[in-house]
């Protein structure tokens, strides 16, 4: 998920291998938490663009920088 590319929460579920009702609660959790921006498609009602907040893209970036300090401390 990025800040200016969307994302859907079909596409989401698929690249983390969860199913939908999980992927909804964890996405309600993410937007109550002021990470995640939930956009509705205006050529489908039903589907949701899901994009990234500046708070989301903070979060992603440190936890990325923490992903790669422990990759290079086991490699």
């Amino acid at each position: 998920m990025d800040i200016d590319k969307a994302t859907t929460q079909k596409e989401l579920a698929e690249a983390i291998e969860g199913d939908q009702t999980t992927i909804v609660r964890m996405i309600h959790s993410l937007e109550r938490k002021g990470m995640v921006r939930r956009i509705v498609n205006d050529q489908d009602r039903r589907s949701h663009y899901l994009y990234l907040s500046p708070k989301g893209e903070e979060v992603k970036q440190r936890l990325l920088l923490t992903v790669k300090d422990a990759h290079d401390n086991v490699t």
